[in-house]
């Protein structure tokens, strides 16, 4: 209210409203954050605005994935010092998202990328001893888990917590990358004890349930998992991360047994691609190649679904399994499970509708040619009736056999319209 021009007010608001789950609310104020930082950085970078200039750059990395122009301002900050810490770290961490994601990254992005980690770790490490000795050893510990390196952020986090001291949310801090490097090495059961100590002292931590929740998830506890899925969607309908792992919950029970899952996990998988692409509503924006796992888990929902209950509608259903797989290889052009699971449908749609001209022409055939040969059946006897009458005598072993030939033509024609219509 007093300053509509500091962005630092809007970016940590913006900050705190996602931390609620208000995502919507969370990325207006991102957006007039990053509105507020273009206007105050516009033209060449002074040496005051060097800090906001490192936090604007990784918003725009972060939260608007313009990684383009987030390297543009870590840039311009080390041409005016190159001995900013925190620059060449978020740097590398911007190298190595991009790396991951599905955005086209430099030539010389992964030759540089080394680099950049090792320049980081090293100015970070002067800055031991100087005050702020935990907040550098989890910057050190983010650096190496967003870099994969586990030994030497598990070897950060231990020096971190032993300078805790009595703080319990420095603490819960330590913990909570604990569970994640427990968590992306396989650990689970750790990761589940170290998520769950943490949520002692951060409880509305959403990130933090969720996460716990996708470990439950791959320890198999599926009930429990649910319940922490289900804590936070009811505070967070947006929350991308709960609803992937809620239809996962659900698509594993329906697995084990209970086909009615299939189908809230096909809701659940919906939401999660309304709030992920809308970029208004939900907790991220949602890159291809996830985009495409979601589609490939709503096809997988609706065919099992299908298979499980064969009463309903096959041809709405597979089109539908059908869109969904298509859609994923769409958006991920290298998946051949997606391509093979079309191929499948394409074929079972051929043959469902070859049998289904049977089901429906062969009794027409049937009841028409019945109908035919009782008509037929009809007029004979009726002509040779007249042919009869017109006749002196006939010979009593030749009106048995006429009586005997129309008898079967009548009834055996009538079976087979009777046996025709009844299908």
């Amino acid at each position: 209210m007093l300053d509509h021009d500091d962005p630092l007010p809007r970016h940590s608001k913006a900050h705190f409203l996602f931390q609620l789950g208000r995502y919507e609310e969370g990325w207006r104020e991102w957006r007039a954050a990053r509105q507020c930082y273009e206007r105050a950085l516009d033209g060449e970078l002074r040496a005051d605005q060097l800090a906001k200039a490192v936090y604007f750059a990784g918003v725009l990395g972060e939260i608007f994935t313009d990684n383009e122009k987030s390297e543009g301002f870590y840039r311009g900050v080390l041409e005016r010092q190159d001995d900013n810490a925190e620059a060449w770290a978020g740097r590398a961490i911007l190298y190595q998202q991009w790396a991951n994601s599905d955005a086209k990254a430099p030539a010389e992005l992964y030759a540089q990328l080394s680099y950049l980690v090792r320049r980081a770790s090293e100015l970070l490490k002067r800055q031991l001893g100087k005050g702020s000795d935990f907040q550098t050893y989890l910057s050190l510990a983010d650096l190496y888990i967003e870099t994969c390196d586990w030994t030497e952020a598990r070897e950060q986090l231990d020096l971190a917590a032993s300078v805790c001291g009595g703080s319990r949310l420095k603490r819960a801090k330590v913990t909570t990358r604990r569970g994640l490097v427990c968590y992306r090495l396989g650990e689970h059961a750790e990761a589940v004890k170290n998520f769950r100590q943490a949520l002692l002292v951060k409880p509305a931590d959403l990130t933090l349930r969720s996460n716990l929740g996708n470990a439950l998830l791959q320890l198999k506890q599926f009930e429990t998992a649910q319940d922490e899925f289900a804590r936070v969607l009811n505070v967070a309908p947006g929350n991308i991360d709960a609803l992937c792992g809620a239809a996962q919950v659900r698509i594993e029970l329906a697995d084990d047994g209970d086909p009615d899952q299939y189908g809230i996990a096909v809701d659940f998988l919906s939401d999660a691609l309304k709030y992920g692409r809308n970029q208004e509503s939900g907790s991220k924006r949602l890159e291809n190649s996830v985009i495409a796992r979601i589609y490939y888990g709503l096809g997988y929902a609706r065919i099992k679904s299908y298979e499980a209950d064969v009463s309903r509608p096959a041809s709405m259903a597979l089109r539908e399994a059908r869109r969904d797989f298509q859609q994923c290889k769409e958006m991920d052009p290298s998946d051949s499970k997606a391509r093979a699971a079309i191929e499948k449908i394409n074929k079972f749609m051929r043959r469902r509708m070859r049998e289904s001209l049977l089901d429906v022409w062969g009794p027409l055939v049937i009841f028409f040619a019945g109908a035919a040969v009782f008509l037929f059946a009809q007029l004979d006897f009726l002509f040779q009736r007249t042919a009869i009458r017109s006749s002196f005598w006939v010979p009593p072993e030749g009106e048995f056999k006429r009586a005997t030939v129309y008898i079967a033509l009548t009834f055996g024609s009538l079976l087979f319209m009777v046996s025709a219509a009844s299908v």
